[in-house]
């Protein structure tokens, strides 16, 4: 995980910030993570802090739906878009759709497969291959590490 978090801030590094959430628990006892949580805390406090004119929520997950709708009340100055993938043929059934917003707000889009096929990673992060961390500034990869240091 370490290589791919310094992979995508490397490829991107003013558009990608990290905040990794360590799992510490045993293996043998699931437990919520708190990534919807802190996914709807984001899209609420950047909102309020005028840091994006364009929220594109990549998730099914439900729970996201009152920090959606806070936003679209809100802050009626920033668009909302909510994506999930495009079922295939005979598979709709059982297909999340985007989310969505009681009363409206949010533009829903699907993505085709063809298109998610154009956009995945390839990328192979089990097997290292250069040091993905050296084109970061150093400071910058010693305030990630902290993090994983939680």
């Amino acid at each position: 995980m370490q290589r791919r978090i310094a992979s995508w801030v490397s490829d991107s590094p003013d558009k990608v910030e990290v905040f990794p959430r360590p799992l510490r628990y045993p293996p043998s006892q699931g437990r919520e993570k708190g990534v919807d949580v802190e996914l709807a805390i984001d899209i609420v406090r950047l909102a309020l802090d005028d840091v994006y004119d364009i929220a594109i929520v990549a998730s099914a997950d439900t729970d996201l739906v009152p920090a959606l709708e806070f936003v679209v009340r809100r802050c009626p100055d920033k668009l909302v878009e909510t994506v999930a993938w495009e079922p295939e043929p005979g598979r709709e059934a059982m297909a999340a759709a985007p989310i969505d917003v009681p009363g409206g707000g949010v533009r829903r889009r699907t993505i085709p497969k063809r298109d998610f096929e154009r956009i995945a990673e390839r990328r192979n992060f089990a097997q290292p291959a250069g040091d993905p961390t050296a084109a970061l500034d150093p400071s910058r990869w010693a305030r990630i590490r902290r993090r994983f240091d939680r």
